[in-house]
């Protein structure tokens, strides 16, 4: 029997053109996402997010960890990198997610500049016309414990396919073989300082 679908998160928010959001949309379910179970904010501040998300099971406890989709890239090294290191600094089993960049037609130099910072892993040799193949990035130094933290490159041009479904089953099994933390509102805390009334709620429901 296939599983289940699966949570998705927008850290950054969907993608800005309809387009695009469409296609990204399409992509994501082809790849096991949930449609009922977008979560996209908007957000006030990553505080914000970071407190909303530590509510919900799937995002803590890692058991059915989700998709998480960054769709702000530019710059680069400024971007995807930092907001996956806050957001499992803060949840640590977001680690076992699969994390995901969609990049729009709107940013021509993605490939150009991560090819600086990482690698790229290519599946699908033999893609249709106008087709691009199913890319991992991979960052320098781009590890939490003792794997790489890799990235499913989706854009505009991805094809709905086996090779997709493959590399996604793939990385699945690469990020669920990170073993579960337990995760408290106080170790939450202690990354991310909550006002005073949200810590006496916190040492009330730790004690």
């Amino acid at each position: 029997m296939a599983e289940s679908p699966r949570l998705t998160l927008f850290p950054d928010g969907q993608p800005e053109s309809s387009v695009d959001r469409e296609k990204c949309t399409a992509l994501l379910l082809s790849c096991g996402a949930d449609l009922q179970r977008f979560i996209d904010g908007p957000w006030s501040s990553v505080e914000t997010m970071l407190r909303y998300l530590g509510r919900i099971d799937d995002v803590a406890s890692g058991r059915r960890p989700p998709f998480v989709v960054l769709t702000r890239i530019n710059p680069l090294a400024l971007t995807v990198p930092v907001m996956r290191r806050r957001l499992c600094d803060a949840l640590v089993n977001l680690r076992r997610a699969l994390w995901v960049i969609y990049v729009p037609d709107a940013e021509p130099f993605f490939f150009r500049n991560a090819a600086s910072l990482g690698d790229f892993d290519l599946l699908g040799d033999s893609d249709p016309p106008g087709a691009e193949s199913v890319r991992v990035w991979t960052p320098e130094n781009g590890t939490n414990g003792r794997l790489p933290e890799r990235y499913l490159v989706l854009t505009p041009r991805t094809v709905r396919d086996k090779y997709l479904q493959e590399r996604v089953i793939t990385l699945w099994d690469e990020a669920e073989a990170y073993p579960l933390e337990p995760v408290t509102s106080r170790r939450i805390s202690a990354v991310l300082p909550l006002p005073e009334q949200l810590r006496q709620f916190s040492r009330r429901r730790d004690s």
